[in-house]
């Protein structure tokens, strides 16, 4: 098969450092499942780029090999029918080549701001990025429908995010806490159909400009905690918030919108002392002073 493979390269064109790079990749890939290429998953996939990062490669390395799997698969899909896994590999994102570093807030510094914001809309607005951890862009194209009714009895609410960046629908939550914010200043003066964030000066009006947004929210953080943040950090605030809470990383993913674990990665940031609360956490009911175990 990787015969063939190799084959078709060379039909594409590519040239033949770029055939041998994806030929080293699709290898070192299909070593490392120790199964066949037909079956593999996206675990798999990220598996095996933990696996090289943990050997010190960087994202435009790995993005090499990432690339090389994905054209072995659209290679593989356009000789026979391949699985819904192999679909969700074609879809894996490149990882980032350029470090963003991001300010982490907490609920302490949340509770401060909601606290000290006048404007409704704008609680309403801090509350969705931090508990819901949404693009500027979905936060922009809410309406009143995309929250639906309690799911239980505490209260959560889900939100239907719909056609986000991965051109994929998905249900994100809020707890009560937050949801509150939300609801004191959506129904006071929307119907179902109307954008949920519209303009302080023309109420009636959307609020359309994402950069109107992104600046609104720099304002606030800046004038309130001092440090000016973007609704870019409040999604790595949430999404870092609910990895120290415990959980995991693939919860985390599916509740970005992430295809890949990679990307969710990129925005978590754990400390020392997290490493140290899960790993002693795993070993709770050993006794590991005991000798005689």
């Amino acid at each position: 098969m990787l015969e063939e493979f190799e084959r078709y390269l060379k039909i594409k064109g590519l040239s033949e450092a770029t055939i041998k790079a994806y030929m080293i990749g699709i290898k070192q890939f299909k070593s490392y499942i120790k199964k066949s290429l037909k079956t593999a998953n996206l675990r798999d996939i990220d598996d095996f780029i933990w696996f090289y990062r943990g050997k010190g490669s960087k994202n435009t390395p790995l993005n090499l090999k990432l690339n090389a799997i994905k054209r072995f698969y659209k290679w593989l899909k356009r000789t026979e029918e391949v699985s819904y896994d192999i679909e969700r590999i074609l879809e894996y994102e490149s990882l980032p080549t350029r470090e963003v570093e991001r300010q982490i807030i907490d609920e302490g510094q949340i509770g401060m701001l909601l606290d000290m914001v006048d404007e409704p809309r704008d609680k309403a607005m801090i509350s969705i990025l931090f508990n819901c951890g949404l693009r500027v862009s979905e936060l922009q194209g809410l309406k009143k429908n995309n929250f639906i009714d309690k799911i239980d009895e505490k209260g959560y609410v889900v939100v239907k995010i719909v056609r986000s960046k991965n051109d994929k629908n998905r249900n994100v939550y809020m707890t009560p806490y937050y949801y509150q914010f939300v609801k004191d200043y959506m129904y006071s003066h929307h119907n179902s159909e109307t954008k949920v964030f519209t303009r302080l000066d023309i109420p009636s009006e959307p609020l359309v400009n994402l950069k109107t947004m992104i600046e609104r929210v720099k304002k606030l953080t800046r004038e309130i905690l001092g440090v000016e943040l973007t609704p870019h950090d409040f999604r790595a605030s949430c999404f870092t918030h609910l990895y120290r809470k415990g959980v995991d990383i693939y919860s985390i993913a599916e509740l970005a919108g992430h295809s890949s674990i990679e990307t969710t990665r990129g925005y978590i940031q754990a400390d020392e002392q997290d490493v140290v609360s899960k790993t002693l956490g795993a070993f709770q009911n050993e006794d590991l002073t005991n000798d005689d175990k």
